[in-house]
Parts: C-alpha cells; structure tokens; sequence
C-alpha cells in the first residue's frame, strides 16, 4: 500500500463545448510545454483545463501523402470549429472518421502558431443524439453558452412576423398554454417511470437517449421535479428518487 504516493493523478476530461476552448484564458508554462485554459463554472469556481471531451460534427478531413505521417480531422458542435491533429503511427486513431460523422473526442489541448488544438487519447464514432445531451451536460455546469444567440433569434422572429399571425398566435394563447401543461405534466411521469425502470436511479444521459422528447422540454421537466422534491441529485448529472 506504500507505494500509491508513487501513482500520478489522472487528469480530468472536461465536457466542453468549442467555443469555451477558444475564448479560454490560456495558459502556457515554458519550462514543461504544459498548455492549458482557465474557464469559470456557474458557481464561479475557476477551473484548469488541459484535457478535454468533446462531441462534434467533422466537417473537413486532411491525410498527408508524403513520408511523414500527418492526419487532421476538423470539428464542429455549432459554436465553434477546431482541429483534431495526430502523427506518426497515431494517425490510425482517426483512420476511419469521415466527413460528415458525429465523433466523441478525449484528448489534451495543444497550441502551435497561435492555433489551439487537440492530440487525441480517444477519437471514435457517435450517435448524433450525444450533440443533444452534451449541450445539457454543458449548460448544467456552466450555463447556457449559446444564451444570447438564442435571444437574438428569438427577437429576430417576433419583429419579422407579420401583424395578422401575431394577433392569431394571442388568439390561440390559451389553448398552447392549457397543452403544454398538459404535456409537462405527461413528460414528468414519463421521467419517472424511466427512473422506476432503472431501481429509481437514473443518469440525465441516459434519460435523454430513452425519451423521445426534445432536450429543452426533459431540462424543463427535470427541473420542475427538483423544485418541488420529487426527485434529487446524488451526484451531478444523475438522478434519483426521493
């Protein structure tokens, strides 16, 4: 037992997003070569990252036809794009990714030419569902990155709809209002059960993939059933039952 102290603490891979690994405060020590970005939390706790999670969409892919062994894959989650680079023998971790694939990704970032990118341990396939349930995972942690875009969308709509479908949408204002109710109340038994199913125990992933429902609505309804006590966290991202 002695011989822990001699173990080396294994990194964490932060779930991110893109565009906090490029608007990150960087960090760079001369002496080690160790890159990193500082990030805040929605607690407000400053966090060091150096290894990363990611699920993206390739959208560019590049192999290198001369006798150095040179691959890039580059990314895409819809608030920012970066590249997955490997060489030498390592190039076979992205061998069979393919424009247009939906990829997980652990790896530890680097910077080179004042371009930030990723070295991968991990790069393989994913359902595109993971896109969905990543962005909840972010937006739980650090809030909603992409918060004022959707503002602005919003805002965009409203002043763009013609006089007449504004006046029909407050005609039928109480009508929506008494389905999503209905609707609410429908997705939160659903949930429910799931966690029954599950010995009243169930990750949010996990959740999200089994219902067929819009992310936005299960977020809602979670948080409804955490208000009002009916189901809490033992740890973060899974839920249970009280």
């Amino acid at each position: 037992m002695a011989e822990q102290g001699n173990f080396k603490k294994r990194q964490t891979a932060y779930k991110l997003c893109i565009s906090q690994i490029m608007s990150g405060e960087q960090s760079f020590d001369d002496s080690t070569g160790y890159f990193s970005i500082l990030l805040r939390d929605a607690a407000g706790q400053v966090i060091n990252v150096s290894k990363i999670n990611i699920i993206a969409n390739v959208v560019d892919k590049y192999v290198s036809s001369g006798e150095k062994k040179y691959s890039s894959v580059t990314l895409d989650d819809a608030t920012e794009q970066i590249r997955v680079k490997t060489f030498g023998e390592e190039i076979s971790k992205i061998g069979g990714i393919a424009i247009g694939d939906t990829i997980s990704v652990v790896g530890s970032l680097r910077i080179f030419n004042d371009e930030v990118y990723i070295i991968p341990e991990i790069a393989r396939l994913a359902d595109p569902k993971w896109l969905y349930v990543r962005k909840l995972e972010i937006a739980r942690q650090f809030g909603n990155i992409e918060k004022a875009d959707h503002n602005n969308v919003q805002t965009s709509k409203e002043e763009d709809s013609p006089a007449e479908e504004v006046e029909q949408m407050d005609i039928q204002e109480g009508k929506v209002s008494n389905s999503v109710k209905i609707e609410s109340a429908d997705l939160k038994n659903k949930i429910i059960n799931k966690m029954k199913e599950n010995n009243e125990e169930i990750s949010i992933e996990k959740l999200i993939l089994a219902l067929n429902e819009p992310i936005e609505q299960i977020n809602s309804s979670i948080n409804e059933l955490l208000d009002s006590n009916v189901v809490y966290e033992p740890k973060p991202g899974t839920l249970r039952l009280l």
